[in-house]
C-alpha cells in the first residue's frame, strides 16, 4: 500500500455548533496520527480513489496538507482529522472498518456517490460525530442500536439508500439533532415514539418507505419542527391532533399513506404552513372550510381521497396559494368567483370530481396561471374570449364536460401553451386556425365533439407536436402532405370524422410515430408501402374506410407493431407471411375484405397473437391454431 496526500484544492468546511471545548479555532499542518493516516489510505483505496474526480496524490506523507475534502484540527494539543467530506467525487466501493479509528472526525460528507455495502460498525464509535451524510449512495443494512451513543449529532442523512428493517428506539437519545433525513430507502415497522425526545429537530423526513401503523402523537411534541414529511409509506389511522401543536411548522407532508378519517380542526393553529399535502390517502369528511385561516398558505393538494362538499367562498383568503390540487375527490356544486382573488395561482387542479355550472370567468384573468386542469367534471358554458389573459398558460384540459359553443379564436394567444385538451365536450364549429400560432404546443386533442370543415393547414406548422387527437368530429378534406412536416410526432388520431382521399406518402417522414388511427373515414386508395419505414409504430388503424388493393408485405417491417386493423375496407389478394414475423403482435383484424388465398402457417406460430379475425373473406386451407 503506498502512501499519499498533495493539495489540489484548498477547502474549509464551517461546521456549526460544535462543542468549544474540542474545537481549536486554527487549522493545523502537523501531520495526524499514524493510525489516522492509515484510516485515510484504506479509505482511498476502498472507494476507488484512482477514479475520484478530485484525486488525492499519492507522493504526500500528510493528509492535513490541504488534501481534497480533509480538514484537520488541533484537538486536545494534538493535529487530528475532524472533516472528511466528499459529495459528488465519484466514489465507488465500500467503507472501510478503520474509519472508526478518525476518533476526532466532526463531519462525514460522503453524499451522492455510488457507495455500496453497510457502514461499518465502528462508525458508531465516532462520538465526536456532529454531521453524518451519506444519502444518495448504495448502502444497505440495518441501522444499529449503538446509533444511538453518537451523541453530538446535530444533522444525520442517510436518504436514497437501500437501508433496511426497523428503526432503533435508541434514535430518540439523540438530543442535539436537528435535521433527520432517512428517506427513500426500505425501512419499515412502526415510527419509534422515541423520535419525539427531539426537541431540537428542524426536519423529519421519513418518505419513501414502508412504515406501518399510526403516527406516533408523540411527534406533536417537536416544537422547533419547520418540515415533516411522511410521505409514501404505508401508515393508518387518523391524524393525531397532536400534530397541530407544530406552530413553527411550514411543511406537512403526509401523502401517499393509507390514512383515514377527517382532518383535525385544530389545523388552524398551524398558522406557519405553507405547504399542506395530504394527497393519496383515504381521508372523509367536506372540503376543510377552517383551511382559509392558513393564510401563509402557498401550496394545498387534497387529491386522491374522499372529500365531499362544495369549495367554500373563503378560499379566496388564500392570497398566497400558487398551487392548489382537489383531483380525485366527491367534490360537487359550483367553482366560487372568490377563485379569482387567488392572484399567485399558477397550478389549478380539480380533475375528476362532481362539479357542475359555467366556470367562472374571473379564473380566465389569473395572470400567473400556468396549469388549468378541470378535466372529468359537469362544467358547462363555454370558453370567454378572455382566456387570451391567461399569457403564461402551458397545460390546458378541459376534457370530458359539458363545454358548449365554439373554440375561441382568442386561444391562439396563448404563446406558452404546451398541452390543449377540449376533448369530450360539445365544442361546434370550426377548427380555429389560430391554434397554429401556439409554437410550444406538443399535444392538442379536440376529440368527440362536433368540429366542422376542415383540418386547418396551420396545424402542420407545430413542428414541436407529439399528438395530434381530432377523433369524433365531422371534419372533412383531405390529410395533406404537410402533415409530413410533424417530425416529432408520435400520435396521430383522426378517426371517426369524414375524411377523403388517399393517405399521403409523406407520412413517411413520421418516423417516431408510434399510434396511427384514421379509422372509420372515407379514405380511398391503397394501403402504402411506407409503413415499413415507421420503426416506432405499434398501432396501426386503417379500418373502415374505402382502401383497395393488396396488403404489403412491408406490413411486416416495424417490428414492434402490436395491432392491425385493417377490417371493413375493400382488400384484395392474400395476407402476407410477413406478418407472421411481427413477435409482438396481439391483434390481427382483417375480416370483411376480399382477401384470397391461404392462412400464412407462420401467424400460428406467434406465442403472442391472442386475436385474429378473419371472416367474411374468400380465405382458403386451415386456419392456425393459437399457441
Amino acid at each position: 500500500m503506498r502512501e499519499f496526500f498533495l493539495v489540489l484544492v484548498p477547502t474549509i468546511f464551517l461546521v456549526l455548533s460544535w462543542p468549544l471545548t474540542v474545537w481549536a479555532q486554527n487549522t493545523c499542518t502537523s501531520p495526524p496520527p499514524s493510525v489516522e493516516v492509515l484510516a485515510l489510505q484504506e479509505f482511498y483505496n476502498s472507494t476507488g480513489g484512482m477514479q475520484w474526480i478530485n484525486k488525492w496524490n499519492t507522493s504526500s506523507l500528510n493528509p492535513c496538507l490541504g488534501s481534497f475534502g480533509v480538514t484537520c484540527h488541533v484537538v486536545s494539543k494534538n493535529c487530528h482529522v475532524t472533516v472528511l467530506s466528499m459529495p459528488s467525487n465519484n466514489l465507488v466501493g465500500t467503507l472501510p472498518s478503520s474509519l472508526g479509528s478518525l476518533s476526532q472526525l466532526r463531519s462525514l460528507q460522503l453524499n451522492n456517490n455510488s457507495i455500496s455495502g453497510e457502514l461499518p460498525i465502528s462508525t458508531w464509535n465516532l462520538t465526536n460525530m456532529v454531521i453524518l451524510d451519506v444519502s444518495f449512495n448504495r448502502m444497505r443494512g440495518r441501522m444499529s442500536i449503538s446509533i444511538g451513543g453518537l451523541l453530538q449529532l446535530t444533522e444525520l442523512s442517510l436518504s436514497a439508500n437501500k437501508f433496511f428493517g426497523s428503526l432503533p428506539n435508541s434514535l430518540g437519545n439523540l438530543a442535539h439533532l436537528v435535521q433527520l433525513d432517512l428517506s427513500r430507502n426500505r425501512l419499515t415497522d412502526i415510527i419509534p415514539s422515541s423520535l419525539g425526545n427531539l426537541s431540537n429537530l428542524v426536519k423529519l423526513d421519513l418518505s419513501g418507505n414502508s412504515f406501518i401503523g399510526t403516527i406516533p402523537s408523540s411527534l406533536g411534541g417537536l416544537l422547533n419542527l419547520t418540515k415533516l414529511s411522511l410521505a409514501d409509506n404505508r401508515l393508518m389511522g387518523t391524524i393525531p391532533s397532536s400534530l397541530c401543536s407544530l406552530t413553527v411548522l411550514t411543511e406537512l407532508d403526509i401523502s401517499g399513506n393509507r390514512l383515514s378519517g377527517s382532518l383535525p380542526p385544530l389545523v388552524v393553529d398551524l398558522q406557519s404552513l405553507v405547504a399542506l399535502k395530504l394527497q393519496s390517502n383515504q381521508l372523509t369528511g367536506t372540503f376543510p372550510s377552517y383551511l382559509s385561516n392558513l393564510t401563509k398558505l402557498e401550496e394545498l393538494d387534497l387529491s386522491s381521497n374522499l372529500f365531499v362538499g362544495s369549495i367554500p367562498s373563503s378560499i379566496g383568503l388564500l392570497g398566497e396559494l400558487s398551487r392548489l390540487v382537489l383531483s380525485y375527490n366527491n367534490l360537487m356544486g359550483t367553482i366560487p368567483h372568490a377563485m379569482g382573488k387567488l392572484v399567485k395561482l399558477a397550478d389549478l387542479n380539480l380533475n375528476y370530481n362532481f362539479f357542475e355550472g359555467p366556470f367562472p370567468v374571473e379564473v380566465f384573468d389569473l395572470p400567473q396561471l400556468r396549469a388549468l386542469v378541470v378535466a372529468n367534471n359537469q362544467f358547462t358554458g363555454t370558453i370567454p374570449s378572455t382566456i387570451a389573459n391567461l399569457n403564461k398558460l402551458v397545460t390546458l384540459r378541459l376534457e370530458v364536460n359539458c363545454l358548449r359553443g365554439s373554440i375561441p379564436s382568442t386561444i391562439g394567444s396563448l404563446a406558452t401553451l404546451e398541452v390543449l385538451d377540449l376533448s369530450w365536450n360539445n365544442f361546434t364549429g370550426s377548427v380555429p386556425p389560430s391554434i397554429g400560432n401556439l409554437s410550444h404546443l406538443q399535444w392538442i386533442s379536440l376529440g368527440s365533439n362536433g368540429l366542422t370543415g376542415s383540418i386547418p393547414a396551420s396545424l402542420y406548422q407545430l413542428t414541436e407536436l407529439q399528438g395530434l387527437y381530432l377523433y369524433d368530429n365531422h371534419l372533412t378534406g383531405t390529410i395533406p402532405s404537410a402533415i409530413g412536416q410533424l417530425s416529432d410526432l408520435e400520435g396521430l388520431h383522426i378517426s371517426g370524422n369524414a375524411l377523403t382521399g388517399t393517405i399521403p406518402v409523406s407520412m413517411s417522414d413520421l418516423s417516431k410515430l408510434k399510434l396511427f388511427v384514421v379509422s372509420g373515414n372515407i379514405l380511398t386508395g391503397t394501403i402504402p408501402p411506407f409503413i415499413a419505414h415507421l420503426p416506432e409504430l405499434t398501432g396501426l388503424y386503417l379500418d373502415t374506410n374505402q382502401l383497395s388493393g393488396t396488403i404489403p408485405a412491408s406490413l411486416g417491417a416495424p417490428r414492434l407493431l402490436t395491432v392491425i386493423y385493417l377490417f371493413s375496407n375493400a382488400l384484395t389478394g392474400c395476407i402476407p407471411a410477413s406478418i407472421g414475423d411481427l413477435q409482438y403482435l396481439l391483434s390481427l383484424q382483417v375480416f370483411s375484405n376480399a382477401l384470397t388465398g391461404g392462412i400464412p402457417a407462420s401467424i400460428g406460430s406467434s406465442s403472442v397473437l391472442v386475436e385474429l379475425f378473419l371472416y367474411t373473406n374468400m380465405l382458403t386451407g386451415t386456419i392456425p391454431m393459437l399457441t
